[in-house]
């Protein structure tokens, strides 16, 4: 008769996995990211290419690499696109309220980017504050209706506007700022 095979639990096979794929990313980005590390360290306090380091991590899954170098970026002061980005990664690791303080932090930096006014939106609505989010929508048209027009949802307060945002969400929850 054959010899019965144990599958190993499933779990263990997932985290096994998990770990793989994290080493394969990091071997594919570290020419990239030793390229803007060494960038770093001759930017002067610019927090431009640490912010791009921190994207980097972003897009690729690393959250926590990416929110430390999001925060080192903004070590010096508010600088839009990371505040932006440390925005994205604490909504995408479902902290609404950092993102909120974030996002806005990034509006008042520079009121008139149309980026900084569809992330507070954005957030707004998923807080369900839909009053502020259609607001903060019509503030977004005005500064970039064809960016606007992407986000129509965030004008409604309806549970079609919850269906699209949801829809939304699926193909892309955030914009990176490099």
């Amino acid at each position: 008769e054959g010899a019965a095979t144990a599958l190993p639990p499933r779990n263990e096979v997932s985290a096994a996995f998990a770990r793989e794929v994290g080493t394969f990313l990091e071997r594919e980005i570290a020419p990239r990211a030793a390229a803007l590390q060494a960038e770093i360290a001759s930017a002067r306090g610019n927090p431009r290419p640490r912010n791009q380091l921190g994207v980097l991590y972003a897009r690729h899954g690393f959250l926590d690499k990416a929110e430390a170098e999001f925060r080192a970026a903004l070590a010096a002061g508010d600088y839009g696109p990371a505040l932006l980005n440390l925005g994205n990664v604490q909504l995408l690791k479902g902290d609404r309220d950092g993102a909120l303080e974030s996002y806005d932090r990034a509006a008042r930096a520079a009121p008139g980017d149309a980026k900084a006014v569809l992330s507070l939106a954005r957030v707004q609505h998923e807080l369900e504050n839909f009053g502020q989010a259609a607001k903060l929508y019509e503030r977004l048209k005005a500064l970039d209706p064809r960016l606007a027009e992407r986000y129509a949802y965030l004008g409604q307060r309806s549970e079609e506007a919850t269906r699209a945002a949801a829809a939304e969400d699926s193909t892309g929850r955030v914009l990176w700022i490099e």
